[in-house]
């Protein structure tokens, strides 16, 4: 048990009573209630006003740094809240507060120090008391920039959570703590969360307090603007940071909101209209491309075009040129059988008469018989045998559109023969063989010179006949 004067002296920071107190065999973590707290310890009073030198000598003499009070309050988060009076709640017949306390008013009161001692010595920075407060969201709610660095330097998260889903940078933004908005901002505070009643930074910072007075700069808002801050999210009220500015009647602070609004529909518009452009100019180099495969492609149809009617030609003159081989190689061999059967005829004749020759003309005889005209054909006479009967043509002379002997044959590329005119006019119209009704590979007609010539001698020896 702890007695009111050892708390007096622990209050005004007094070493030498406290020190005395302990050596007498005092509790150094001995607990009891202080101003309505409950579970105050000497080295959080030392804390909570701001004796550095008596926070100091506790932790030396084994207090323990990151003992907290029944509130959840450690040492630190003390030192921290120390000119929040909320910390310690009106309780009926509880004694005054000291005016250091509150105010931050006695001389020797050093809270950054107490801070710097505090941590030094191993204090967790990171710890919330039961409402969820933070060490650095008290310094940063208090306005303290010395301590709010010293915490962020000892590893304080500047996105810690804490009560009702506040932050830091909210707490620094609704006091109107410029310096340390900037402060944590720099350290990586993000602008963007939202708390319990759907306000962010921005528009704590466009709010402000009710009852302070103080007309919001621009210079607050700003930070939070370059920061990514989105100057378009309501509050759950429906209230968006230029609506609260303007109904607070922060002049300053609504004309920037208005002017970073007005440039941020304009680069949304200068982005869709460069993204439009973008978009059109990956079409027609998609259009572009496409016309380029098209023309290849027709290019190389072309190509393939050409191929086959090269390779057409070339098979039609090859099929010709071997019907004309095959034509020449049967006159010939025709030849050779005529010059045979005269032969034999001659030597038939120059075994008549008794098995005597004849003996030939004298060239006066010869030249009378060639001068005598050549008698005229007599028909036959009753009883007679009739002269023999015209020869068909070959199948292959016939066209197979006419059914008539072929005067100009020509060769499709299914390699029949038709008539010229007519196998043209059959192509006019369709695409398919005469013949065997299956479609034609090209339209290309090549003239059949050798089966021509071979209709000419056949009409030629009809005619002799």
């Amino acid at each position: 048990m702890v007695d009111a004067v050892v708390l007096a002296a622990a209050e005004s920071h007094e070493e030498g009573a406290v020190l005395a107190w302990l050596d007498s065999g005092g509790f150094i973590d001995a607990t009891f209630i202080w101003h309505g707290l409950p579970d105050m310890t000497l080295l959080g009073v030392a804390a909570a006003t701001g004796g550095a030198g008596l926070v100091q000598s506790l932790l030396e003499r084994g207090a323990d740094v990151n003992l907290r009070n029944g509130r959840g309050r450690s040492a630190l988060a003390l030192s921290t809240h120390c000119f929040n009076p909320s910390i310690l709640p009106s309780v009926p017949g509880a004694p005054p507060l000291p005016d250091h306390f509150l105010f931050s008013s006695a001389g020797d009161a050093d809270y950054v120090a107490v801070v710097e001692v505090l941590l030094h010595c191993g204090a967790e920075v990171n710890l919330l008391d039961l409402k969820g407060n933070s060490a650095l969201a008290g310094a940063a709610l208090q306005g303290d920039l010395r301590m709010v660095d010293l915490l962020l330097t000892h590893g304080a998260d500047c996105n810690l959570r804490c009560d009702r889903g506040r932050t830091a940078l909210m707490a620094a933004a609704l006091m109107g703590h410029e310096p340390i908005v900037v402060l944590l901002l720099g350290h990586g505070a993000d602008p963007c969360p939202r708390d319990d009643l759907g306000y962010t930074a921005l528009l704590y910072a466009a709010a402000g307090r009710e009852d302070d007075g103080v007309e919001r700069p621009a210079s607050l808002v700003l930070p939070l603007l370059e920061a990514g801050a989105d100057a378009r999210v309501a509050s759950r009220a429906g209230m968006t940071p230029l609506q609260v500015a303007r109904e607070r009647g922060h002049v300053e602070c609504a004309a920037a909101l208005r002017q970073h609004l007005t440039a941020e529909a304009a680069a949304a518009a200068a982005a869709e209209k460069a993204q439009a452009a973008a978009a059109a100019e990956v079409a027609a180099k998609a259009a572009a491309a496409w016309k380029a495969q098209m023309a290849e492609a027709e290019a190389e149809a072309e190509r393939r075009d050409a191929t086959l009617r090269a390779e057409a030609a070339a098979k039609a003159e090859r099929c010709g040129a071997a019907l004309l081989a095959e034509i020449e190689a049967e006159e010939e061999a025709e030849k050779r059988g005529k010059g045979k059967k005269g032969k034999k005829k001659k030597k038939k004749k120059g075994k008549g008469g008794g098995g005597k020759s004849q003996e030939p003309l004298a060239p006066e005889e010869r030249r009378v018989a060639e001068e005598q005209p050549p008698q005229p054909e007599v028909p036959p006479r009753e009883g007679e045998a009739p002269p023999r009967e015209e020869e068909a043509p070959p199948p292959d002379f016939i066209c197979p559109i006419t059914t008539e002997v072929m005067i100009d044959p020509m060769m499709a590329a299914d390699g029949h023969s038709y008539e010229g005119k007519q196998i043209e006019r059959w192509l006019a119209t369709k695409s398919t063989s005469p013949m065997t009704g299956e479609a034609l590979e090209h339209s290309f007609l090549t003239p059949n010179h050798a089966l021509r010539g071979r209709i000419r001698e056949w009409q030629g020896q009809g005619a002799r006949a």
